[in-house]
């Protein structure tokens, strides 16, 4: 067995640090293993000792041979670990080594007792057996015919993934988007890659376009191969997803293409109808252009639109007598609402449908507080979300009421992709009156749809938020829109009150949506500016 020595020389140290070093050996024991990054702690038999290692290693078990390739690191609780950059596998080579590995679990079906005899009767050759006569199998006291079979299938898929790893890894692919590629394409994940490279840049996988390129041209594929063009359209688009865009003028996407690519112009507009007439993507004239959405973005939007239109032809019913209640909550709480807040909270006991929108210290806070105390004196049920843990936590303090993330409120859950599923939707509706969403300029697109898939039928919807604020991360821009088509009750403060006055980042925030320059000059408030 090869085993680094810790250097114990400065100068040795040095030169450590600029190479990986390499560590051999068997794995005696998996302390920890995280299913969903792969980051692990084992125990390795390096020669003479135990050393503990630690990076990601998918389907790790023990008995297993490894090559790891990595660094020494010291952890203040730990000590010494041997921190892996990357590594390879080999099998069990002694019966000693494949009785281990058999006993841990490794492969479904056998057990510490059924490994035992397993390599009593075969010895040596038992995985080799296993793998490629499992019929003989059925001679040992407690595996049948079928059981022999399973067994069988359950090391193929192991040593499936182990290939696969191997397969891409060479490309630069990490093993946990190998594990990823696995989940999605099964045992015939090698053959899928080899027929289409590009299949690794599709949804929930998103490896690089040059990565897929690299297999293809190993495979000798040509540039303007039909397959390759239109995957690189569609990565295009995908990619502009992680820079707010739900889809791309159709000129634009062409020319993008035509340079990640390395064709003709004529090829890529080729692809893009292909891609069209199988609805792989939609294309939508707006004003005399086209643009190109990506499938399930389109019906994002689209459905956004057409539910939100019906919420304009199906408001919930009218609370009679709003002036009255203003003045009741006037008179109780010592306010006096400015004109513009009046307005909106009329609309909010009107119309179902509210978005009310203004800079900071304009009084939406206060706005929505009168909203929400008069909707629970009527009995209503209301629900306060948010888009971030903060900004939940945030509304909570300020109206006096319990606010979740929309995440929590739609009680989301993870696919095998680790794509998020929310369990509240049409068929399980939020049981809410009224839901007020604050900080809509943060909210995506599929969000908002998700939101709107749990809304039951007549529900009110108070949506909150500042439009000259950032557009959210994610793909849309939903509030920004939403006030732009000029279709729903909108109200936008634009006063800032006394209160507000004293605080100079709410006046400079104001002066910069203006357009103006703000004041840097004063040193005395909440705002002030350092060379």
């Amino acid at each position: 067995m090869k085993t680094p020595e810790r250097e114990t020389e400065k100068g040795n140290r040095d030169v450590a640090e600029d190479r990986l070093l390499e560590l051999c050996g068997s794995v005696e024991t998996v302390v920890y293993h995280n299913d969903k990054n792969q980051y692990t702690v084992l125990e390795m038999n390096a020669g003479n000792e135990n050393v503990t290692v630690v990076g990601a290693f998918p389907f790790v078990s023990v008995g297993e041979e490894l090559h790891v390739y990595g660094k020494w690191s010291s952890h203040p609780s730990f000590g010494d670990q041997f921190k892996a950059e990357a590594f390879e596998r080999s099998r069990p080579a002694t019966t000693a080594a494949m009785l281990k590995y058999l006993s841990s679990g490794a492969v479904k079906g056998i057990g510490p007792a059924t490994a035992r005899r397993i390599i009593e009767t075969f010895g040596g050759k038992a995985l080799e057996i296993i793998e490629n006569e499992p019929e003989r199998l059925a001679q040992i006291k407690g595996i049948t015919r079928e059981k022999a079979l399973e067994i069988n299938t359950e090391l193929k898929r192991v040593y499936g993934i182990r290939e696969l790893m191997a397969f891409l890894g060479a490309y630069g692919v990490r093993p946990e988007e190998a594990v990823l590629v696995w989940k999605q394409f099964g045992e015939g994940s090698v053959g899928c890659i080899q027929e289409d490279p590009y299949c690794l840049c599709g949804d929930g996988l998103d490896i690089s376009f040059s990565i897929a390129d690299s297999i293809a041209e190993s495979m000798e594929k040509p540039r303007n191969d039909d397959g390759r063009v239109q995957a690189g359209v569609l990565y295009v688009l995908r990619h502009n997803l992680n820079n707010g865009h739900t889809c791309l003028p159709a000129d634009k996407l062409c020319q993008a293409a035509q340079r990640l690519l390395g064709v003709e112009l004529s090829d890529v507009q080729d692809a893009l109808l292909l891609l069209c007439e199988h609805y792989q993507t939609v294309c939508v004239n707006f004003d005399g252009r086209d643009f190109i959405f990506l499938k399930k973005q389109y019906q994002s939007e689209e459905y956004i639109s057409r539910r939100m239109q019906g919420m304009l032809q199906m408001p919930p019913q009218s609370i009679c007598g709003a002036e009255n209640m203003i003045a009741d909550v006037e008179r109780t709480q010592g306010i006096a609402y400015a004109e513009k807040q009046r307005d909106a909270i009329r609309a909010a006991l009107d119309k179902g449908i509210l978005i009310l929108t203004g800079g900071p210290g304009t009084g939406k806070t206060t706005t929505l507080n009168a909203i929400i105390r008069i909707l629970k004196e009527m009995g209503e049920r209301v629900f306060l979300a948010a888009p971030t843990g903060r900004a939940a936590k945030r509304m909570s303090e300020l109206t006096g009421e319990e606010a979740k993330t929309i995440h929590r409120m739609l009680q989301v859950d993870w696919d095998e992709q680790d794509n998020p599923v929310f369990t509240r939707n049409e068929r399980n509706p939020l049981e809410c009156d009224c839901l007020v969403i604050d900080e809509l300029s943060m909210v995506d697109s599929y969000v908002f749809e998700s939101v709107l898939r749990a809304l039951p039928i007549s529900c009110r919807l108070i949506l909150v938020g500042d439009s000259d604020q950032l557009p959210s991360v994610g793909a849309g821009n939903v509030l920004g829109d939403l006030v732009a088509s000029g279709l729903f009750p909108t109200v936008q403060l634009k006063e800032i009150f006394r209160q507000s006055m004293a605080s100079l980042i709410v006046m400079n925030a104001h002066q910069i949506v203006e357009g103006k320059m703000p004041d840097l000059s004063r040193r005395d408030s909440d705002f002030f500016f350092m060379p």
